[in-house]
């Protein structure tokens, strides 16, 4: 068999092109990863950039929050009181709408009754210009302010509850009235959607009742939890969601408890479960969030006082359990504790701001300890602390590196500070001294 020459250079020919080709295709399988790094590597420089772009400006951000606060005085409200047999004193502030409302009392000297309360509605809307634009008055009733809801002001007195109509800001009214009620004042009285929960004391012991607000002409009390339910002198309620927390003395035990009461049903509230909290304490709910119920109580005399923290599981409605307890026998007289994100403060009237860590709630422990003079108010709001010391005035504090709190603002306010509000970048503080006032601060 003969085979032409020419035939056999092209057999090689292909069989050359076929191996060149293999080679390519192998070469390329080899390098096409080197170049897929190469692109990641670039892909990844660029994340880089913006990550350090975005600490950078996160850093500049910190910064800026670590920037000293100067409040700066932009007027001052103040009502005098000439001398006369009467005490003066005055309820929490409420900013609504650029009007801010609070309630006044004249109290007689010598047996401490009521001679007056005077509810005061003051024009906000110019920092530097406050001042009063209408009033109402009550002869020989105190009134607590419940809030505010639109055009319509919730109050309580020792006759019942009232609403008060403010669509007239220079002239509001008892629109209603909701009698055969008898309140105590400095509970913790609150409205929810349409409804007021009041703390009651018209037919005996303590009890919760329920208010349905829905017809503001025509408040009506639909439902109660009481003495009836086992529920005697109740010391401390919430409200979230279908359910009311309830701290309470309980009769069968001679000691305090805590209940979970189901109110999907407003007109028969049921109670699901209970805890006996077994220190012979008189506790108040500090917060109710994501599970857990936070109570704060105190016995023992100015001497040997001992202060608790009790942290409760409500998860399981049926069966509420203390999960963590923590003793805080520094502190003596306890202001009003906060709760904010995963942490608690406790102010201590004497002196001292304790920030406690509760993100492990079985494990309550107090993380830090701010010395300070003799506290009257402290309000905490976006990692920024203000506190009322008698001694140095207002003190504005930095929380936002919780482990390392500092003073970042200070200023020589009249004294006697007894509530703060923050709308922006302005402070409203009541204070109480020889007279009773309001001053807006800008800070800068």
């Amino acid at each position: 068999m003969k085979i032409k020459v020419s035939n056999i250079f092209k057999v090689i020919i292909v069989f050359c092109l076929a191996i060149t080709f293999t080679v390519s295709v192998i070469c390329c399988k080899e390098t096409r990863p080197v170049e897929e790094q190469t692109v990641e590597k670039q892909e990844e420089e660029k994340e880089q950039e913006t990550i350090t772009s975005e600490t950078n400006e996160a850093n500049q951000q910190i910064e800026e929050i670590n920037l000293d606060l100067t409040p700066v005085l932009l007027s001052d409200y103040y009502i005098d009181f000439p001398e006369s047999d009467e005490l003066h004193n005055s309820g929490n502030l409420y900013l609504f709408d650029n009007k801010i409302f609070f309630v006044l009392y004249y109290i007689n000297k010598e047996d401490v009754t009521i001679n007056k309360s005077e509810l005061k509605i003051i024009d906000a809307y110019d920092k530097k210009n406050l001042k009063e634009v209408g009033s109402i008055e009550s002869e020989k009733l105190w009134w607590s302010l419940l809030g505010i809801e639109g055009d319509y002001l919730y109050i309580i007195s020792q006759e019942g509850f009232h609403i008060v109509d403010i669509k007239d800001i220079g002239s509001p009214y008892i629109l209603s009235s909701c009698i055969n009620l008898k309140p105590i004042s400095g509970m913790n009285n609150l409205i929810k959607d349409d409804y007021v929960y009041i703390v009651d004391t018209y037919s005996g012991p303590p009890c919760l009742q329920i208010i349905d607000i829905t017809n503001k002409e025509n408040p009506e009390t639909i439902g109660s939890i009481s003495s009836d339910e086992g529920f005697w002198s109740i010391n401390f309620f919430d409200v979230s969601g279908d359910y009311v927390y309830v701290s309470y003395y309980d009769s069968d035990k001679d000691d305090y408890s805590f209940s979970v009461v189901d109110i999907k049903d407003k007109r028969e509230p049921k109670n699901l479960g209970s805890v006996w909290l077994n220190k012979n304490l008189s506790p108040d709910i500090i917060s109710i969030n994501q599970g857990y119920a936070y109570l704060e109580s105190g016995i023992g005399d100015l001497e040997n006082p001992i202060n608790y923290l009790q942290i409760i599981d409500i998860k399981n409605k049926k069966n509420p359990f203390i999960t963590g307890n923590l003793e805080l026998s520094e502190i003596s007289s306890m202001l009003d504790p906060i709760k904010d994100g995963d942490f608690i403060y406790m102010a201590d009237r004497g002196g001292g701001l304790y920030i406690i860590d509760v993100e492990e709630p079985s494990n309550p422990k107090i993380i830090e300890t701010i010395e300070t003079g003799r506290l009257n108010y402290f309000y905490v709001e976006d990692n920024i602390g203000y506190i009322a010391d008698k001694d140095k005035g207002l003190i504005i504090l930095d929380l936002s590196q919780i482990e390392n709190p500092r003073e970042i603002g200070i200023c020589d306010s009249p004294g006697y500070e007894n509530f703060i509000i923050r709308q922006d970048n302005i402070l409203f503080i009541k204070y109480q001294e020889y007279r009773i006032g309001i001053q807006a601060y800008e800070l800068y």
